[in-house]
């Protein structure tokens, strides 16, 4: 009666064991799956991102579309507006024959922020609804070479697997190039100039001052005046206000119009950096939050921007976090 008791209690101790060992395969399995998921999702990600940054090279520096100056050299973040209106057609007729082995399957479009809202899209070419299932039967034939190696790792480790991935946060970190995304916005608004008649005024400027150049130069300048926005203590009277007020407003409507719609934190500074090394903060701007990038850990920072001036050195920098 004791040995069949004794039997029958290592029987029960077995059965709990494997019952224990196969819930652990299949928490591991799961765990590892979902891991495996995230995984090839932020790889997926990342090479969408760096192609997508190619592809902008590519077109940027196309000779259908690129501004040259003297002896054909190339302004960097630069499109010649005339060759824009004629490249629409040039990119239709060549699409499969010459495009299509530079840029594949994408959708290519130009848009104009200021003055005038407006786009051209250039190439547009979808990819194959086929390409969908074979890429299906590629993650299915991978899941099932993953299925094996967990077993034989699972086997090995066992609760050591298990704790790993039960315990870790599940992070889909997001990766994109942002610090060429605000190296790039910030060198656009460096390029933007202003169609304005008022800007002149009786100064013997540019007719079509640059956002980040002339217009900050002269904010720099007469910075001491900038406080009630009269144009008549700044040299450029465009949109009839202070060129730093001027430049407050244009720039806060660029970056809400392409980083505020892409629904990234940003914030935007210049400084001037007086012969005594003190600091005058010239604009300061943050996306629609107010927040900017405060409290956040992520932070990501584009190259200085510096512009010399006669009070001093003007240093201008774009923050992205998430």
């Amino acid at each position: 009666m004791k040995s069949t008791r004794k039997a029958q209690l290592h029987i029960s101790e077995t059965i709990a064991v494997l019952f224990i060992f196969f819930i652990l395969i299949i928490f591991g399995i799961v765990f590892y799956y979902k891991y495996q998921q995230v995984a090839l999702k932020e790889e997926h990600q990342k090479l969408l991102a760096d192609r997508a940054i190619v592809t902008t090279l590519k077109v940027l520096y196309s000779p259908e579309l690129k501004c040259t100056k003297q002896k054909a050299v190339p302004e960097e973040y630069c499109i010649d507006m005339m060759k824009l209106r004629q490249a629409n057609d040039t990119f239709y007729k060549h699409t499969n024959d010459y495009y299509f082995d530079l840029f594949s399957y994408a959708k290519i479009k130009v848009v104009e922020i200021y003055p005038n809202p407006r786009n051209w899209t250039l190439y547009d070419k979808k990819l194959l609804n086929k390409s969908t299932d074979i890429l299906m039967s590629n993650k299915k034939s991978q899941m099932e070479m993953i299925g094996l190696v967990i077993i034989v790792i699972l086997l090995t480790l066992g609760m050591l697997f298990m704790a790993r991935f039960a315990l870790s946060e599940e992070k889909g970190k997001k990766i994109f190039t942002d610090t060429g995304l605000a190296s790039s916005t910030l060198g656009a608004l460096a390029q933007t100039t202003v169609n304005d008649p008022n800007c002149v005024k009786d100064y013997e400027g540019k007719s079509n001052p640059s956002l980040e150049k002339e217009l900050l130069e002269d904010c720099a300048n007469n910075y001491e005046t900038r406080l009630d926005c009269n144009c008549e203590y700044s040299h450029y009277c465009c949109g009839n206000t202070h060129s730093c007020c001027f430049l407050n407003q244009t720039v806060t409507l660029f970056l809400n119009q392409t980083l505020g719609t892409w629904s990234k934190h940003y914030h935007f500074r210049s400084k001037l950096i007086l012969s005594d090394a003190q600091e005058e903060t010239l604009l300061d701007i943050k996306d629609k939050s107010s927040k900017g990038c405060s409290g956040l850990r992520d932070k990501i920072s584009s190259k200085p921007f510096p512009l010399q001036t006669d009070l001093g050195l003007v240093m201008s920098e774009l923050l992205l976090c998430d």
